[in-house]
């Protein structure tokens, strides 16, 4: 499984011509920017079928003026992850316009110089417009700050927070910081959420200390 997406992967990698190579040991493309990376993920998911497979795709966008912000904080990430940890995830079905892409297909060894080529299209088509949109704090923020969760990027609570809480650190806007620190509490306080309750405590009282240093 894992030489077929390392094939897959490397086709890819030889069809786009964005600056993305894929890197073996991250099973992923990958594009370095002097600010941050743009990544996507891939994986081939098995079904209940002989050699069917589900081609996972996941779009990551990566803003080190972000991560520098709160990363260090985070108290779930390694010291290894907030190297690599994404600013935004998403699920490239998602974004795919050719919904036929999301669904599971037929493929073997002899089938993926095919399977390459229909998805580099999609990648041109519709992944790399999102980078070229949301590889953007202002964008982010944008997006985030709209007040119909419906419309933002990504349903992602948590992403929402990180990235607003990060910018509006980065821009000494404290006024905003508190309103979306207090929201966050009071989600995490929440039965279902409440896991996630270290995590808004000791990014938002790490991001605070920035403010008694200005």
């Amino acid at each position: 499984m894992e030489d077929m997406v390392h094939k897959l992967g490397q086709s890819l990698d030889s069809l786009l011509d964005d600056g993305f190579k894929y890197v073996k040991s991250r099973f992923a493309l990958v594009k370095k920017l002097k600010d941050g990376t743009q990544v996507i993920a891939i994986d081939l998911l098995p079904t209940s079928e002989p050699n069917r497979f589900k081609l996972a795709m996941h779009a990551h966008v990566r803003l080190n003026v972000l991560e520098d912000q709160y990363a260090h904080f985070h108290p779930f990430l390694s010291a290894k992850d907030r190297k690599t940890n994404p600013t935004l995830a998403l699920n490239c079905d998602s974004l795919f316009s050719d919904k036929a892409l999301t669904q599971s297909f037929h493929v073997d060894e002899n089938r993926l110089e095919e399977v390459a080529t229909i998805y580099a299209k999609a990648i041109n088509d519709d992944v790399l417009p999102f980078f070229e949109e949301f590889y953007s704090v202002e964008n982010l923020v944008a997006s985030f700050e709209q007040a119909d969760p419906k419309l933002w990027i990504t349903s992602d609570r948590h992403t929402r927070t990180l990235v607003l809480l990060s910018a509006y650190a980065l821009e000494s806007n404290w006024g905003e910081f508190d309103k979306v620190s207090s929201e966050y509490i009071e989600y995490c306080d929440k039965p279902f959420a409440q896991a996630y309750k270290p995590l808004a405590q000791a990014v938002i009282e790490g991001l605070k200390k920035r403010r008694r240093k200005v």
